[in-house]
């Protein structure tokens, strides 16, 4: 992450003075004989101590992730003669910029007195200089990667010199500040945010992360502080699940290409249950054991087996029906036949098997269970008293030997002249056995 920076300046002194207006300033030239304008100026940082109160300063050390340090600017009567004696100084206005780029006002409460002068009546020889507002500034998380170098600035506007009876000198000066960071190292992972020392504590630096080291414990910056707390994770990246419930959670993923991209979960075990949509009343939709949701896996349409047997039911009333069969789960699966004869010579002949239910209904119990299904459920066309286009649908049962109760349901339409079967009952002299394969 390159969170080691070095040391910087402690501040720049700067001097300027700009001569602008012809306006009378005030009635003297103080000091006596003075020619220039020059100005002191600095800006400083300071740490916080436990207390609130203003600590050790910065240099030669660098700002800690996390910590909260105190801008100040000093003015200052120059007493440098290099380009003459030097005017006392009064008024104008004071501003630091600090490292986000954010202006502050920082002219003292009740503005800046003459500085530097003597006379004793304008100007108090005891004042030669002054401090600007303290405004503090938090090195954030942020500035451990955009803005490594922490650079303010502090700037003095319109100040007056005290030049003449007829001389007004506008005096203007700037000074800057930098700072190095000291930075928590980060562990490279993305999913779980920029480490970081903790925000709760002021002044904190971490070594180590991954061990979660007190920081600064062996007070590195020198300032007689106790900086402690620990490195923690940042604000972790959050996935938003897809819904399917074929597949665990999303989540953040170190190993996806480009790290932090959210990915799903383990997939679901095979089969589970999932969101049924196409209407398709003998299939149920079920996880494929991939993280898809089959809307055909769990198949009760077909599968794997086959009934067979016949017999007859008496009808209320009189009547014999009897009937034959061979039918497979698998509608698709030959052979499929179906024979029923009624009333002393009508008869229906299975053509085609449109469809094909196998289930197990936990209300029969057949000793002994041969297959692991024991209801069929099917549609089909065919012939009625050998003219096409009749229609049946049907259910069989096996109960178990002897086949006593085995029952089975037969509704045909679409026969000659209108006729019908509808037929229900336990068999009569037969059986019915669903069969594994």
């Amino acid at each position: 992450m390159g969170k080691g920076f070095r040391c910087f300046s402690h501040a720049l002194v700067g001097v300027a003075l700009i001569l602008a207006g012809t306006s009378t300033a005030w009635a003297h030239t103080d000091p006596s004989g003075a020619t220039a304008t020059g100005v002191s100026f600095s800006l400083s940082a300071f740490r916080v101590n436990a207390d609130g109160s203003i600590g050790a300063a910065v240099f030669p050390n660098n700002i800690n992730q996390c910590e909260t340090v105190i801008l100040r600017a000093t003015l200052s009567y120059n007493t440098s003669t290099q380009n003459g004696i030097n005017a006392a100084f009064q008024g104008g206005t004071l501003s630091i910029t600090t490292p986000d780029g954010v202006v502050h006002p920082a002219t003292p409460a009740g503005g800046i007195p003459c500085v530097g002068g003597t006379d004793g009546v304008i100007c108090d020889p005891a004042i030669t200089s002054i401090n600007s507002l303290e405004i503090p500034f938090t090195a954030a998380v942020a500035d451990c990667t955009a803005t490594p170098l922490l650079s303010a600035s502090a700037s003095y506007t319109n100040g007056r010199a005290h030049i003449g009876a007829d001389l007004a000198g506008v005096v203007s000066a700037g000074a800057g500040f930098g700072a190095g960071t000291n930075c928590c190292v980060d562990d490279g992972l993305v999913c779980n945010g920029i480490i970081q020392c903790d925000p709760a504590t002021r002044g904190q630096f971490c070594l180590d992360p991954a061990t979660g080291n007190v920081c600064d414990a062996s007070n590195t910056n020198g300032d007689g502080q106790a900086h402690q707390g620990t490195c923690v994770a940042g604000t972790p990246v959050t996935c938003q699940d897809d819904g399917n419930v074929c597949n665990g959670p999303e989540t953040c993923s170190e190993t996806s290409v480009p790290p932090g991209q959210c990915v799903s979960g383990p997939p679901a075990p095979d089969s589970t249950v999932c969101s049924d949509t196409d209407g398709v009343a003998c299939t149920t939709a079920g996880c494929d054991g991939n993280g898809t949701c089959d809307q055909n896996h769990i198949s009760t349409c077909g599968g794997v087996g086959r009934m067979t047997g016949g017999g007859s039911i008496f009808r209320k009333g009189g009547g014999r029906m009897t009937h034959g069969f061979e039918l497979h789960c698998n509608s698709a699966e030959l052979p499929n036949n179906l024979e029923i004869n009624w009333d002393k010579g009508n008869n229906f002949h299975l053509e085609t098997l449109t469809s094909a239910v196998c289930s197990d209904d936990p209300n029969i119990n057949p000793h002994p269970p041969s297959a692991p299904f024991d209801t069929y459920v099917g549609t089909g066309t065919g012939t009625c008293n050998g003219v096409s286009g009749a229609t049946i649908t049907f259910t069989l049962t096996d109960a178990g030997e002897p086949g006593k109760n085995d029952t089975a349901t037969f509704n045909i339409t679409g026969c000659p002249g209108g006729l019908t079967l509808s037929v229900s009952g336990n068999l009569k002299f037969g059986n019915q056995q669903a069969h594994a394969n």
